[in-house]
């Protein structure tokens, strides 16, 4: 994480009130930062098709007490499965739009198959 994301995100939680945000991030890749991804504001519909937060939320600590279950059982891509399961809980989901995060090119694997399996359960769990 760049060294400013700490008070940017602490300052982002003062001003709002949120469950769960996400933010925009970029690739390090050989030491420079590379492949902005820009991410669009939250929508729910759009979550459900789609894995658009990336590798890292912000999610309040009470929300997750009280809402437990949600890391009961987590898939592979667990960071994806447990934006689905808190956008099951709460429509208080914000976007910091800023790239406070950076992937490193390693961590970058990600199984459609194992989204697809999140999707199709989350659609199961909303019936």
């Amino acid at each position: 994480m760049p060294p400013f994301s700490f008070y940017e995100i602490a300052k982002y939680l003062k001003e709002n009130d949120i469950d769960m945000a996400y933010c925009d991030n970029d690739t390090i890749i050989e030491g420079g930062r590379n492949f902005p991804n820009f991410k669009p504001d939250y929508q729910k519909e759009i979550l459900s098709e789609a894995n658009y937060v990336g590798n890292f939320l912000i999610v309040k600590t009470d929300f997750l007490k009280n809402n437990i279950e949600i890391l009961e059982d987590l898939n592979y891509t667990f960071i994806y499965d447990i934006a689905i399961r808190i956008s099951e809980k709460t429509n208080n989901i914000k976007h910091i739009n800023k790239i406070l995060f950076n992937n490193l090119l390693e961590d970058m694997p990600e199984e459609p198959e194992d989204e697809q399996r999140i999707i199709e359960e989350h659609k199961k769990r909303i019936k």
